[in-house]
């Protein structure tokens, strides 16, 4: 299989910057880091009665396979994102590790975290996906190109990303 990466730092995002400085933030240990990967290709190989050493046979594009996404805080959360893409962060957690802390009714820490999420995904998740469409134009055409694209807006918190991604490829040169 061959993917595309992209990840970040969030130097330059001085929303979630100031959280990373606070006390708070300080305590929880929050990194702005985060990161998107896309399938671009699945090669398939031999059949096990060939010649061991042969390379893969074909090659086909991920617009024919695509992948349902998945949120991964290191590990790969049970939790699916309703995007074509994996979306990779240092998230604060549930309790029992199954999805990401969110929601508009929490105080205190749960708060914190919640708005911690939101900001990762707006603030360094989503221009790894912007960044990571513009690189992929070059690489991939026709369906294969537009099977990274969201084909709805999933659900919070991750319409969140596809909101701010949006917001950030308006000017660019990405469709054909």
């Amino acid at each position: 299989e061959d993917w595309l990466v992209c990840s970040a730092l969030a130097r330059g995002a001085r929303r979630i910057c100031e959280m990373c400085l606070k006390p708070e933030g300080r305590r929880l240990k929050l990194m702005p880091w985060g990161g998107t990967a896309a399938r671009l290709s699945v090669s398939k190989r031999p059949s096990s009665t060939a010649d061991a050493g042969e390379a893969a046979v074909a090659t086909e594009s991920a617009g024919s396979t695509p992948i349902a996404g998945r949120a991964y805080c290191f590990l790969p959360l049970p939790s699916a994102t309703g995007l074509p893409v994996h979306s990779n962060g240092y998230f604060e957690l549930s309790a029992n590790r199954r999805d990401i802390w969110h929601g508009d009714d929490m105080v205190g820490v749960g708060q914190l975290r919640s708005e911690w999420n939101i900001a990762l995904l707006q603030d360094v998740l989503a221009p790894c996906y912007a960044q990571l469409l513009l690189y992929a134009r070059s690489l991939l055409h026709g369906p294969a190109f537009y099977a990274l694209w969201p084909s709805s807006k999933p659900a919070e918190p991750w319409g969140s990303l596809v909101a701010a991604m949006y917001r950030l490829v308006l000017d660019q040169p990405l469709l054909r």
